[in-house]
């Protein structure tokens, strides 16, 4: 009679046991449940799992579930809604098989010029619409792709990787002229609490004079000027050279670009007050056209 309780209690304790095991099973996320499907060699459970889902990990085991079971074109579909998703995805050689490197490597050949130059497009329509944080995202986003192996040695990809570095120039030029014109201000306050000229007059100042001011030319083939001139705002040191430069009137991405790079070497003889060089700023206009 003991002996047969014992039994029970162990049957009992097994069936608790599995219980739980079904109920943590369960629980847990399909995608978990997947890839512990996929570990196990059973491939058409896993796929059954993973086929509601859209996100890119499901994709990345939905075609190596695939490529096991020999669906070698649905895997290749698998793939490319991947790397639509996630541009940047990179297997991992070590994790993955070799037929599944290769298939991520021809989907990225395939489809990141179109994605490159559509996040460009869209970022670029971010930009001019105010959506500056979510713009730089994307440009960002261009230059990392444009660098890739995958699209590198693509016709376009030289041009999409400078245009995007342009407005984010851009970008970081014009939180620059609002940081400036902040302290533009403060410093106006400061100047109208100074202390009155003395019987000797007004102070002397002198403006800074060009020594070096070298504008680079509109490079060939660069088309969409907004205007037929720009404008680049430069402060000037005490020593005559320029601390900074933001473009004031904008022209061309690329063409602003290589603007605020000349201005690194231009040389002024610095402004002064009663005879002392002091910090200035100056407005240059370029003539485009």
């Amino acid at each position: 009679m003991n002996a047969s309780r014992s039994h029970q209690a162990h049957l009992l304790t097994g069936v608790i046991a599995v219980l739980c095991v079904g109920a943590t099973a369960f629980a847990q996320e399909p995608l978990t449940k997947a890839k512990a499907l996929y570990d196990a060699a059973a491939y058409e459970e896993a796929l059954t799992l993973l086929a509601p889902s859209e996100v890119p990990e499901a994709q990345q085991y939905k075609a190596l579930c695939m490529l096991a079971l020999g669906r070698s074109q649905d895997a290749t579909g698998a793939v490319e809604t991947l790397i639509s998703a996630a541009p940047t995805f990179e297997p991992s050689a070590d994790d993955v098989p070799p037929r599944f490197v290769s298939l991520v490597s021809a989907a990225k050949k395939k489809l990141l010029p179109g994605i490159a130059r559509k996040t460009f497009n869209e970022a670029r329509e971010q930009f001019r619409g105010g959506n500056r944080e979510e713009a730089l995202r994307k440009f960002d986003l261009v230059v990392l792709l444009a660098g890739s192996s995958s699209l590198k040695d693509s016709p376009d990809a030289e041009d999409l990787r400078t245009l995007a570095s342009g407005f984010i120039e851009l970008a970081r030029a014009t939180t620059q002229v609002r940081q400036e014109a902040k302290a533009s201000e403060t410093a106006k306050v400061a100047a109208s609490s100074a202390p009155a000229p003395g019987p000797e007059g007004p102070p002397e100042v002198v403006q800074p004079v060009v020594v070096r001011q070298s504008i680079p030319p509109v490079p060939t083939g660069v088309s969409g000027l907004g205007s037929p001139s720009a404008s680049v705002r430069v402060q000037i040191g005490a020593d005559g050279r320029v601390v900074s430069a933001t473009m004031q009137t904008a022209s061309h991405p690329l063409y602003d670009r290589m603007v605020l790079q000349a201005t690194k070497d231009w040389l002024y003889t610095p402004a002064t007050l009663n005879g002392r060089p002091v910090p200035s700023e100056k407005l240059v206009t370029i003539q485009l056209r």
